[in-house]
């Protein structure tokens, strides 16, 4: 990751071995039409979903408003394997880059899937999507027995900025299962509430099973 508000650079997530210094996974982040998703300003966060002392879960917000969840059990269960790879790298000096066989993380059930997109509904005047420059929190919900992530929205690098947009801070449950790369959420499948105008909520939002929301 980086920060680039271009978006052009700074959208690829890695994870490394510890032990020797080297990437075993290395994903861009892209869009539904294979352009960027956006750069990574954040640090990411990763939760043990099942209590068994292993990560499970990886979510890396972008500065397009998206954010990515990377599976650390694929659907069948199993843990990502490394396979042998061979990928370009630049040897320095001007000389052209030559090819170097690795060792990756490189089936699909792995890569990185958007599961909400902060873009403001039809009614919201602003950009079309809302910059996310902090890592989202992971809660642990026991009447879900689930998991809900919880994130802030809003220029952070211009806090002056005169466009208009409002930010917002977001709250959903991520029941998305792990063969699903197709499923995300955005505003529409939320409750809107306003600080300033909105009462006291007695309803659960999270958890009311008569509230189609997430």
């Amino acid at each position: 990751g980086g920060l680039d508000k271009s978006n052009v650079t700074g959208n690829w997530l890695f994870i490394v071995d510890l032990e020797t210094g080297r990437a075993i996974y290395k994903r861009e982040l892209l869009d539904s039409d294979g352009a960027s998703g956006g750069a990574v300003a954040s640090g990411i966060a990763a939760v043990d979903t099942d209590d068994d002392g292993f990560l499970d879960r990886v979510y890396a917000p972008t500065l397009r408003g998206y954010l990515y969840r990377v599976d650390l059990r694929g659907p069948g269960g199993g843990g990502p394997r490394l396979a042998p790879a061979v990928e370009l790298a630049d040897p320095g000096g001007g000389a052209p880059p030559i090819q170097v066989e690795v060792s990756r993380v490189t089936s699909d059930d792995f890569r990185p899937r958007v599961v909400f997109k902060a873009q403001p509904d039809s009614e919201t005047t602003g950009p079309a999507s809302r910059a996310i420059y902090h890592r989202p929190s992971v809660i642990f919900s026991a009447a879900l027995d689930g998991h809900v992530l919880a994130f802030g929205t809003g220029d952070r690098e211009d806090l002056w900025s005169g466009d208009g947009s409002r930010g917002a801070f977001y709250a959903f449950r991520d029941d998305i299962a792990a063969d699903d790369f197709d499923t995300y959420y955005t505003e529409a499948d939320l409750v809107a509430i306003d600080s300033e105008l909105d009462g006291d909520h007695p309803e659960d939002l999270l958890t009311d099973p008569s509230l189609q929301t997430k």
